[in-house]
């Protein structure tokens, strides 16, 4: 098996009772897990929740057990084949443990394979832990971790749900989904809670919070470090009032709102999860892996044979590794020292007899000379001396001067590759900083236009026509007041609306807000822009047809294929509008490149 990346730790405890049987059954929903889909079953032992070893095409199984007077340990590694990739192995180690007098432990670790295509799929619960949550109940210290998302329904609730914010001991992250307004439920967000809590539990809370909640939240804490109107926020650990609003990543609508949007979300707040868990879940102190355990459980080990004696036993242990499983890799004998256990969790060794570690070896660059043999005899002294005092050859100070030479150049580019590593560091630090910086404006930008839209939102739900323009005089400036980011104006529809013969102006300004409003958003849904024919104005969004023509807009030349326009073919202009657009892809607005006369194709 090739190497792997620890993906998550789950570390929990089992019910609320002190007794037994609370570990037989969560290790025996572990092994209902593992068995699953198995063409061989496993072996009687594995019931019986003895140490086993079990292959079978879909999974390799190996289970230990450690039984120390008042603790009992039993863990299992399952090398799975990932159906969700392809070649992909995923690798779980669930670990039972109870101590006398103390409720059960259940610890989970999930490791992979580093393959792109793999690394592409999100983490996510194994089902063996909502077996035991569901039969049995999992805990954090007493909290009840859960596999569906926390509802804030009342005043109350909000209270728990601000003080598991602010837990200084809190070592998950909480995922909050706020509902926006107007939405099909009070109680209905834009992202799967459902399917995000089942996939993080044991690794996250997620709760979801109508809108009059979000902005009790907004008041405690502000909005900078608040969520509201359908987006989606990441409350880490250590979070408090004065908390970095950009280290608690804020999920923006705009992201929600899409289908792929969502599932790009969903994977996201799933990895999130998942990297939390290794930083606070320490290995040895909160969880323990399933080598340390299997160790311990195979008890002191044979002393290490010379190299001399070694030759041969390498060579027959790899070959009977090459017709082993490679699913299971064998451990070097390692002699161990007896230790206090600095934790709960942690293992005390068993100690060796007369089992005294060698003194390692110093660094190379301490390591002491060897000195040059010195001649001995009469001979060889007088030789030496010969030597010293005879001329060198020319192509013996050559390549003296040529070493020389070279030990300068490393010395000069030792002095350059310093110069450049720190030249790298600085550039990096400021790239950080720059890349800070723009997160925090894009987040302010985003945070503000959320909140122009919540207010056209109210603002359209009133349905003042007082607002509309009554003169062509103010049509441009009321297009770029009321529909700022929505609908823009070209410099030469501006000019052409200044005097034009058309007589409707409220007319011509409802069709901008059609355009602002129903057409704009089901672009932003991911719709091709196509709502052709009759329109809530009274208009008909039709293809230019003959009349397409270009325009010049962002330093490109644009093709205009679509325009709104008002029954009949007259060409009367006091009586003709025609509104020609186009959808801007890089700013997500309409712009209009003429209006409100009819547009004639030269040579027409």
């Amino acid at each position: 098996m090739g190497p792997q990346t620890e993906q998550f730790r789950i570390v929990a405890t089992v019910g609320q009772e002190y007794t037994g049987e609370a570990a037989d059954r969560a290790a025996g929903a572990v092994l209902d897990w593992a068995g699953s889909g198995l063409e061989k079953p496993l072996p009687k032992q594995a019931w019986t929740l003895e140490p086993f070893k079990h292959f079978a095409r879909e999974a390799n199984c190996n289970a230990t057990r450690v039984l120390d007077g008042e603790r009992d340990i039993w863990a299992i590694r399952v090398n799975r084949a990932d159906d969700a990739a392809p070649k992909g192995l995923r690798s779980v180690e669930a670990v039972v443990q109870r101590y006398e007098g103390q409720r059960t432990t259940l610890t989970v670790r999930q490791l992979v394979d580093r393959k792109p295509w793999l690394e592409a799929i999100p983490p996510e619960a194994p089902a063996f832990v909502h077996s035991i949550n569901a039969n049995l109940g999992l805990y954090s210290q007493w909290t009840k971790l859960e596999s569906e998302p926390w509802i804030v329904g009342t005043g109350y609730e909000f209270e728990q749900f601000v003080a598991i914010l602010t837990d200084s001991e809190r070592k998950q992250p909480v995922f909050v989904l706020s509902v926006p307004e107007g939405s099909g439920g009070p109680l209905s967000p834009l992202l799967d809670a459902g399917s995000l809590a089942r996939a993080t539990t044991g690794l996250a809370t997620v709760v979801v919070l109508p809108p009059e909640y979000a902005w009790e939240l907004t008041t405690r804490f502000g909005k900078e470090l608040s969520v509201y109107l359908g987006a989606a926020r990441v409350y880490r650990p250590g979070f408090d009032r004065g908390a970095d609003p950009f280290a608690h990543e804020l999920e923006l609508v705009q992201r929600v709102e899409s289908p792929s949007g969502r599932a790009k979300i969903l994977a996201r707040l799933q990895r999130t999860a998942a990297e939390v868990s290794l930083e606070h879940y320490e290995l040895g102190t909160d969880l323990l892996a399933f080598d340390v355990i299997r160790k311990e459980a195979a008890g002191p080990q044979p002393p290490v044979p010379s190299q001399s004696s070694t030759e041969g036993t390498e060579q027959s242990v790899t070959q009977s590794s090459a017709e082993a499983p490679q699913a299971v890799e064998p451990d070097p004998p390692v002699p161990v020292v007896a230790e206090p256990p600095s934790s709960p969790l942690e293992i005390p060794k068993p100690p060796v007899a007369d089992a005294r570690p060698e003194p390692a070896a110093p660094p190379l660059s301490q390591a002491p000379r060897i000195p040059s043999p010195q001649p001995t005899s009469f001979g060889e002294r007088i030789l030496a001396k010969l030597t010293d005092w005879l001329p060198r050859s020319p192509k013996l100070r050559a390549a003296e001067e040529a070493l020389q030479e070279s030990q300068g150049t490393i010395a000069s580019l030792e002095t350059q590759l310093k110069e450049s590593v720190e030249f790298a560091d600085l550039a990096s630090e400021e790239h950080a900083k720059e890349a800070k910086r723009a997160k925090e404006a894009e987040t302010e930008l985003a945070l503000a236009r959320d909140r122009i839209a919540e207010l056209e939102r109210r603002f359209d739900e009133l349905g003042l026509e007082s607002d509309l323009p009554v003169a062509w005089s103010e049509f441009a400036d009321w297009c770029d007041r009321r529909l700022v980011g929505k609908v823009m104006l070209t410099d030469r529809a501006k000019r052409e609306v200044r005097k034009p013969k058309y007589k409707d102006v409220a007319g011509a300004a409802r069709a901008l807000l059609w355009l602002g409003g129903e057409y704009r958003e089901q672009r932003l849904h991911g719709g091709d822009g196509d709502l052709r024919g009759p329109n809530s104005v009274g208009l008909f969004n039709e293809l230019c047809g003959g009349s397409t023509f270009n325009v010049k807009w962002g330093g490109q030349r644009v093709e205009v294929r679509w325009h709104l326009k008002n029954g009949g073919n007259t060409h009367d202009p006091t009586r003709c509008l025609r509104i020609y657009y186009f959808w801007d892809e890089l700013n997500d607005q309409v712009v209009i490149a003429s209006m409100p006369a009819h547009h004639r194709v030269t040579g027409r």
